[in-house]
């Protein structure tokens, strides 16, 4: 099985890293980090060989290490482009000089976030990039280290409002660690947050330690997908080396946790290998393709009920309400369940749990009428027996309900009354359901009749199992003869077949239709057995 089968098999929200082939992908004017500072040092009135000469003294000077030539060009270039600005060479249409003065900003910072807040979108992905959007809603957690808002702008699109941290923002945070976004090389929101230079890339080390702990923290309940880097990418290397140390599983298991989503132009397929990075021994799947639809789309399966959102906000809700009430020793007004709380992780896999939020109040999930008929007669759900007798009092007096097992329940054990709203309407209603129809012969007497020719047909199939008289395909015999059939036959099927055939109704047929007067008599009928 490989990365992406295991992500969707096991379900798990991932981490997702989005580096800047992201932005080259899905903008046309998206700069290389060189023609970012080629710009630059020709808007700040330097000529365009002043870079060349420059990138080749730094080259010679750092054995061709092209990020450590790369930044301190960057630095280079920031003092000259901010010595430019303040003495009026060149201006801005974004920044006056006052702005710069009173907020502090760096002229060569505002320009990168100008250049990135007019990105120009390409043409024929449009497709590609709702599918990316619709992909990051299940993202647990998205870190970038791209300066632009597409993963902003692309949850709003999906309204979605994701808790955005920029920089070292929210590093230090007690954060539930769910819907949450790190810009960790700054953001053009901020333009002073953004990161090019090397003593940038100095002070970084130090929030990385921060930034790597968020993630392994998550990693037992998630996995971590890069995309849009390179694994030449200093970023990629540098976070996979700190994972090595930390990551105590054998080949396979380090596969599926970590995948480098790389590029390579006109691959439809997807290929994926599990390789292992030189420096660090970390092994991981590398997934290769040009077919990033597919990918997204894959990811996009990961469904576990709530959104990752919905599941911040439930979180959220309960590290407030905790913390202040237990603050005040009060926890208990706001905690309770049916359950016993120290059995909490063995009762939750067989049944539904009900935590409540309240002045010392349960609140009771009332089962639908479907969800009632599981309950009473194969405890499917386990439904505590208020819940069960709110949904009868939620019934009309005359629908038809079988009732008779959960009036023995309350007559041996008792309920509690207070969670149940309008005892009479209740009272009223149970008498009614257990005495309409009183036995099997009241309840014969009010199925529809049968003709002796369709019964004579179904007769001659001559079966003890309701599911071969349900699925008859004699267009002379009705839908609803065949079950009126089965009631007034329920004696003469076999045990497991009928009960089988019951649970199929309950579960599958009913999905779709109605749940009929002629059903629910079916249902009494097998009530009396």
């Amino acid at each position: 099985m490989n990365f992406l089968e295991n992500l969707v098999k096991e379900n798990k929200y991932p981490i997702i890293f989005i580096g800047s082939g992201i932005t080259k992908r899905y903008f046309e004017n998206a700069p290389t980090w060189e023609d970012l500072l080629r710009t630059l040092l020709i808007k700040s009135g330097q000529e365009e060989d002043e870079y060349y000469a420059k990138f080749a003294e730094l080259s010679s000077k750092y054995n061709q290490d092209s990020f450590k030539v790369l930044t301190e060009l960057a630095l280079i270039i920031e003092k000259d482009y901010n010595n430019s600005f303040w003495s009026k060479k060149i201006s801005m249409d974004t920044l006056t000089l006052r702005e710069a003065h009173e907020q502090e900003i760096s002229p060569f910072r505002a320009a990168i976030a100008e250049i990135f807040s007019n990105l120009k979108p390409r043409s024929g992905v449009e497709d590609e990039v709702e599918d990316f959007s619709k992909m990051l809603s299940k993202a647990r957690m998205i870190i970038t280290t791209n300066y632009d808002n597409l993963i902003e702008t692309s949850l709003q699109k999906n309204k979605i409002n994701i808790n955005v941290h920029v920089g070292n923002g929210g590093l230090f945070d007690s954060s539930t660690s769910w819907n949450d976004l790190y810009k960790i090389h700054g953001s053009i929101s901020e333009p002073n947050s953004i990161m090019i230079t090397d003593k940038d890339y100095e002070k970084m080390k130090r929030s990385s330690v921060l930034v790597n702990a968020k993630i392994l923290s998550s990693l037992t309940e998630s996995p971590i997908i890069f995309l849009g880097y390179s694994l030449t990418d200093k970023n990629v290397q540098s976070l996979l080396s700190d994972f090595s140390d930390n990551l105590p599983y054998s080949i396979a298991q380090a596969a599926n946790l970590v995948g480098v989503v790389e590029y390579k132009p006109g691959l439809s397929e997807i290929t994926q290998v599990i390789s292992q990075q030189s420096e660090s021994k970390l092994y991981y799947t590398s997934i290769t393709t040009d077919n990033f639809t597919s990918i997204y789309q894959q990811i996009y399966k990961v469904n576990q009920g709530y959104s990752p959102n919905e599941i911040s906000k439930f979180k959220n809700a309960f590290k407030e309400i905790i913390a202040t009430k237990g603050q005040e020793g009060n926890l208990d007004t706001v905690l309770t369940s049916f359950s016993d709380l120290n059995n909490l992780s063995e009762d939750i896999k067989n049944k539904n749990i009900v935590v409540a939020f309240g002045d010392k109040r349960v609140i009771v999930k009332i089962p639908t009428v479907i969800e009632y008929l599981l309950d009473y007669f194969f405890k499917e759900n386990n439904y505590p027996i208020e819940a069960m007798l709110s949904c009868i009092t939620n019934e009309t007096k005359q629908s038809q309900l079988p009732v008779s097992k959960i009036y023995n329940s309350i007559q041996q054990s008792g309920y509690r009354k207070e969670l149940v709203s309008n005892q009479e309407r209740l009272d009223r209603n149970l008498q009614y359901k257990l005495n309409n129809p009183k036995d099997m012969n009241e309840l014969t007497s009010k199925i529809q009749k049968i003709g002796v020719k369709t019964s004579h047909l179904l007769d001659n199939l001559n079966t003890d199992d309701p599911m071969e008289i349900f699925t008859c395909a004699n267009t002379e015999v009705p839908f609803g003869v065949k079950i009126s059939y089965i009631s007034l036959h329920i004696n003469n099927f076999n045990r497991e077949k009928l009960d089988a055939f019951m649970k199929y109704i309950l579960k599958d047929y009913l999905g779709t239709n109605h749940l009929t007067t002629n059903i629910r008599r079916m249902f009494l009928a097998y009530d009396f057995l």
